[in-house]
């Protein structure tokens, strides 16, 4: 087994999730993401939950972060994966 190189990606699932607060002009600047991309906006749980119901494991950036305000920490937390965290 090989340990530490992505040999491919065969799926990525995105999504926007309304924080209820405003994003700052510096995170605009930095991601692109502005408030009016996420207005109203609402993660799918159900597509979440078939998105991972095979996945062996999901590596995330900033993962924290976004676990702090989306359903995707129950979702993830309740499936039989490995998770590998880069903050």
């Amino acid at each position: 087994m090989t340990y530490g190189r992505i040999f491919r990606i065969l799926e990525e699932f995105n999504g926007y999730q309304d924080p209820k607060k405003s994003i700052s002009a510096f995170i605009t600047a930095l991601t692109g993401i502005s408030d009016d991309m996420v207005k109203g906006q609402k993660i799918n749980e159900s597509a979440v939950a078939e998105y991972l119901e095979d996945v062996d494991l999901i590596i995330a950036h900033n993962a924290k972060f976004d676990r702090s305000f989306s359903s995707w920490n129950n979702i993830a937390s309740s499936s039989s994966y490995r998770a590998i965290a880069s903050n």
